[in-house]
């Protein structure tokens, strides 16, 4: 995961009722955005009551939230800026929350959970007061497991089977117990955590109406694309080539989603950009250099592609300045 702040796991606690009444909407949505991702957090007006406790090293963050209602979106704005590439979920302990996410949306209870993709826009609605647990964990330590994780986002998975009460339960104790535990046990168990969700989407797979077949081809050209994005040439003929098959089937599989092989091309070659451009102070990488080293033959088109789905020119990026970590 890119760009997270350092954060000091003995000041993650935050009581509204010790803040300035005209503050506390304020002063939640900075801790939301500072200890998690970028987004918009609206509150109303008399938003006065929230808690939150949370704790985390560079690889997971985990926090329990109790808050009178809010809505956040994340848009793609937000996720080219910070290029944070993650997987963040959501478990109810008392309340309602409805999130959004890939043209679907799904309401979760106590009992049930979700989970959303950094990378892609959403929404986060709770209505009502509501607390739960959020965990937000590395994007490439999920797709390890599960290389399709974006097909499972934004579901709804209740605790109807064994594997998915083992993992609510999980995730409640991990939530309330991590932060006592030392960063390497947390590390352990959040990868513990992540095993089990592979074991239990793995289980709704076989239960899907889409073929095992079709889920083991998607995997597979998700790879292909994460190995080759810096290859000026890779498209939909060259991933279907690369597995055997025929474009227009890897175009049917992908369209499912709602997605293109060239979309998710062009996504994964505009999040490494971000990365470089980041680090091209120590690199002394030109911005030409980062274009080719991503895939693009013509600088300039990179700018003119860059600037669409970023919102300002790769130079502009590099200089923008650095949020203050919110105290």
């Amino acid at each position: 995961m890119t760009k997270k702040p350092v954060i000091d796991r003995s000041i993650l606690d935050l009581e509204l009722e010790h803040v300035a009444a005209a503050r506390r909407g304020t002063r939640w949505k900075e801790t939301l955005n500072e200890f998690f991702y970028r987004h918009e957090n609206n509150t109303s007006p008399d938003f006065r009551s929230g808690q939150f406790t949370g704790t985390g090293t560079d690889e997971v963050r985990i926090a329990t939230f109790a808050s009178d209602p809010m809505f956040c979106e994340r848009t793609a704005w937000h996720s080219a800026r910070d290029c944070i590439d993650g997987y963040f979920i959501v478990t109810p302990v008392k309340g309602e929350i409805t999130l959004m996410q890939r043209g679907r949306d799904v309401v979760i209870k106590p009992g049930q959970f979700s989970l959303l993709g950094t990378e892609g826009a959403h929404r986060f609605l709770q209505p009502g007061v509501a607390s739960f647990h959020g965990i937000l964990i590395p994007g490439d330590i999920f797709r390890k497991r599960r290389p399709d994780i974006d097909d499972h986002t934004c579901k709804d998975f209740t605790a109807t089977g064994a594997l998915q009460s083992m993992f609510v339960d999980y995730a409640d104790s991990f939530c309330r117990n991590a932060i006592h535990l030392e960063d390497r046990a947390l590390k352990r168990t959040s990868e513990h955590l992540t095993d089990m969700l592979a074991l239990m989407v793995e289980g709704v797979d076989q239960s899907s109406d889409e073929t095992a077949v079709q889920n083991a081809h998607r995997r597979r050209a998700l790879q292909v694309i994460d190995a080759n994005f810096h290859e000026p040439g890779l498209n939909a003929s060259a991933v279907a080539q690369a597995l055997g098959l025929s474009e227009r089937y890897i175009q049917k599989i992908f369209a499912t989603n709602g997605e293109t092989v060239g979309g998710l091309v062009r996504r994964r070659r505009i999040l490494e950009a971000c990365q470089l451009l980041d680090r091209r102070e120590e690199t002394k990488s030109s911005i030409a250099t980062v274009a080719y080293m991503t895939g693009f033959v013509d600088p300039a088109y990179f700018s003119r592609v860059f600037r669409r789905d970023v919102g300002m020119s790769p130079l502009d990026w590099c200089l923008r300045p650095k949020r203050p970590r919110t105290a």
